[in-house]
């Protein structure tokens, strides 16, 4: 991965020739203002004049200070590797860019030259609206810039640079198990669904070919909760088209972990559950085609199961899967089941037309076929557009938070009984109107607002990680990362 960094050699460079330039022009100066004012100054009466060592500190200052300026100046003027000339130009899929805000910048913006990098959480934020621009408008992300844009956007580098994860990669991939080496070479050989991911992967990984195996063997040997269970090789595959093998493994446990992946990988999987709020939420948006799938006998968990796991790298093309994941680590914020449902209705309803004229016997075959010639650009826009109904929203909200509560207590959490709770028995009208008011106002998942009159605080379900991990929550400096425990929360 492409480091991070600010172009310290310019800056030095430039210090350097702009100091040597005060110390060769300070005696070459004609009289400023100033320096005509303590002229007058000396012309006073002795009784009024300033000690004699006063007033050469003041002539000092004032010679410094006009040659700071006018070489500032300067060099503003003549320099065209200054920040503000080289992102002069904004970026041209961005209307307005006149306007100066941040996510009108060009994308190295975000990633070289950033000027506050005490600011780190608000680059995060600026560039998540960037990306928010680009999905809105259904344009597509620069490939060149994607490895860059989604570290930058899950803060990996912070969590590979932590003083206490160096190692552990390493030290996984060293340690034997051959249960688990077995299961992932087994799976390993056969993951790619197309040459084309074979072939990206090898280009990243110089031409490596046991990465996959490497990161999925040690991620199970770390991951004690999850291990290795299939699916896993495909979120590995697509990470290490962009990532080297350390940051890929990193990426998965962001994955795994922030983003609430686990649900379909542990021994007790939530997804039974899950499909039964999905089928709900399909008849809200797609009632005509829910019920046709009722009547064939088409259920949810006979094809959903490998979109979810996989995200979706299991029945769309490798053109499409990056758009998706862009979205998907835009929207996720913890919260990636919210982002799967949305992609699964706007999938189904984009493909509704087709698969409304077959039955079972065809059904399958009509998917897989017609997934192939998506518009990945108009699907994640659509996906950008469907609001989940407030009973589905306050249900997925209340697994995270109940799930975290009852994990650190070392209990297990009853998702049944919620279930029942929500969608079976009569609903607490006043949670769902506190839930109401903690929704976002915006469709956007990174920047919001909220009326005056409301106090509840909206809840970022990404901090759950980012505070147990990596950062204080209190202070936006690059200070609060050192000295974090390891990231398990397991």
């Amino acid at each position: 991965m492409d480091s991070i960094i600010i172009d310290e050699n310019y800056n030095n460079t430039n210090k350097n020739n702009f100091n040597d330039n005060i110390n060769n022009n300070v005696n070459n100066q004609q009289p400023s203002q100033e320096q005509q004012q303590l002229d007058q100054s000396q012309s006073q009466p002795q009784s009024q004049q300033k000690p004699p060592k006063q007033q050469q500190q003041q002539q000092n200052s004032i010679n410094v200070n006009n040659i700071t300026y006018q070489l500032y100046n300067s060099y503003q003027a003549n320099n065209s590797n200054s920040i503000e000339e080289k992102y002069s130009k904004y970026d041209p899929n961005y209307p307005g860019g006149e306007d100066g805000t941040d996510e009108s910048k060009p994308w190295n913006y975000f990633f070289e030259d950033y000027p506050f990098p005490h600011k780190h959480m608000t680059r995060i934020m600026s560039l998540k609206n960037k990306v928010e621009h680009y999905i809105k408008n259904k344009i597509r992300l620069p490939d060149e810039y994607r490895t860059k844009i989604w570290s930058l956007m899950e803060d990996l580098d912070k969590l590979v640079n932590n003083d206490n994860n160096k190692n552990i990669y390493k030290t996984c991939l060293e340690t034997p198990n051959e249960e688990i080496e077995n299961d992932v070479r087994t799976d390993a050989v056969r993951t790619f669904p197309s040459s084309q991911y074979k072939i990206k992967m090898k280009d990243k990984q110089f031409q490596s070919k046991d990465s996959l195996f490497k990161v999925l063997k040690s991620y199970a040997i770390y991951n004690e909760e999850v291990q290795y269970t299939q699916g896993m090789n495909y979120l590995c595959l697509v990470l290490l088209c962009y990532f080297y093998e350390e940051e890929s493994f990193w990426m998965m446990d962001l994955l795994i972990k922030k983003h609430g992946m686990r649900h379909f990988f542990k021994k007790k999987s939530y997804l039974p559950s899950y499909l039964t709020i999905f089928e709900k939420e399909l008849e809200n948006h797609l009632p005509t085609l829910a019920k046709h799938l009722s009547n064939e006998g088409v259920q949810m968990y006979m094809f959903i199961q490998g979109w979810w796991s996989t995200i979706f790298v299991y029945i769309l093309p490798v053109e499409t899967i990056s758009t998706i994941w862009d979205y998907f680590f835009w929207g996720a914020n913890g919260m990636a089941i919210e982002v799967l449902f949305r992609l699964s209705i706007a999938l189904l309803k984009m493909l509704e037309k087709e698969l409304l004229k077959v039955g079972m016997s065809d059904f399958f075959e009509t998917l897989k076929d017609n997934s192939q010639n998506i518009d990945s650009l108009e699907l994640v826009y659509q996906a950008y557009s469907i609001h989940l109904s407030d009973k589905t929203d306050y249900f997925l909200r209340e697994v995270i938070l109940n799930y975290k509560e009852e994990e650190m207590n070392d209990n297990i959490f009853d998702f049944q009984k919620l279930l029942s709770t929500i969608y079976e028995e009569t609903v607490d009208q006043n949670q769902l109107h506190i839930q109401n008011k903690n929704k976002i106002k915006t469709n956007s998942r990174n920047q919001s607002y909220y009326d005056d009159d409301e106090d509840e605080e909206y809840i970022d379900y990404d901090d759950y990680y980012r505070k147990s991990v990596l950062v204080d929550e209190s202070s936006d400096s690059d200070d609060n990362y050192n000295n974090k425990t390891p990231c398990i929360i397991s």
